[in-house]
């Protein structure tokens, strides 16, 4: 009788960060260090011979900051960016809002010119994340959803949309994807994110009568095939920072021996953004 957790809070693992000569590892959020002006110069003309993300992050940000930035942001621009094409003046949905890739997906959607749209599981975090820039918000009903309220929840999207939206960034999954997709635009354009409420199963005949895409997000696999393309998005990431346009909201830090602590407030739901454990 749960409504579904906010995008990705059931993961609650280390960032995981990839440099061009090894394998992926964990690095412990607060560990990183600045980097010479020489290295931050090179995001300007990224390399992929020689970034190393989080370092290079920490360079620009405080160093919370810089521990919520480079997964959620990386997956929300990547999203957005090479999977959605999203255009200024679109209307983009995100279902989870107030989690941490959806809060980047909030931020980067205003930020690239979309009217953004929150969806989240209470009235605080729909407020929250509108304070984040969200034009307009909602809150979606608890999961499971019966039909009639799978119904409502498609007509309520329609609704305070003005008809219908142009992508929808889908961090929830469950009984929400569906609806969704039936109060997508003609050509619209569904991104998979993740599945905290259950792996939906839809009716293809949509895909048909809107002539829409549904459109899967795998950051992890794309850093590793397209390592150079990887490197120019975080460098647009890092502008967009540096220009103040987005901003990593960290709700909460933990010491390494509270990491128990931390996992709670994720499945509790409490959080909004991302929770940071310090080593």
């Amino acid at each position: 009788g749960r409504g579904p957790p906010d995008a990705h809070t059931s993961r609650a693992r280390a960032p995981l960060t990839r440099t061009p000569h090894s394998h992926t590892h964990a690095r412990p959020a607060a560990m990183a260090a600045p980097t010479a002006p020489a290295a931050v110069d090179a995001l300007h003309a990224p390399d992929p011979q020689t970034w190393d993300p989080v370092v290079r992050a920490v360079a620009h940000s405080e160093q919370l900051e810089a521990a919520a930035l480079l997964m959620t942001y990386g997956t929300s621009h990547y999203a957005l960016k090479d999977r959605g094409h999203i255009k200024p003046g679109e209307k983009l949905l995100v279902l989870g809002a107030a989690g941490g890739v959806g809060l980047a997906a909030v931020e980067l959607g205003v930020a690239m010119g979309a009217e953004v749209i929150a969806a989240a599981s209470s009235q605080d975090k729909v407020d929250f994340c509108i304070s984040k820039g969200a034009h307009k918000g909602f809150v979606y009903p608890e999961n499971p959803l019966s039909r009639d309220q799978q119904k409502a929840f498609s007509d309520q999207i329609k609704d305070i949309s003005g008809g219908g939206v142009d992508v929808i960034y889908d961090g929830v999954g469950g009984d929400y994807a569906e609806p969704a997709v039936r109060a997508l635009n003609w050509d619209g354009r569904f991104l998979v994110i993740g599945f905290p409420a259950g792996i939906p199963k839809l009716p293809l005949n949509l895909t048909l009568l809107k002539s829409c895409q549904i459109i899967g997000v795998f950051w992890g696999a794309f850093v590793a095939r397209d390592p150079k393309a990887h490197a120019e998005n975080l460098a647009d990431i890092f502008r967009l920072y540096r220009e103040g346009k987005i901003r990593p909201h960290v709700s909460n830090r933990y010491p390494l021996e509270r990491a128990a602590d931390a996992i709670k407030e994720l499945s509790e739901r409490r959080a909004k953004g991302k929770v940071v454990i310090t080593i």
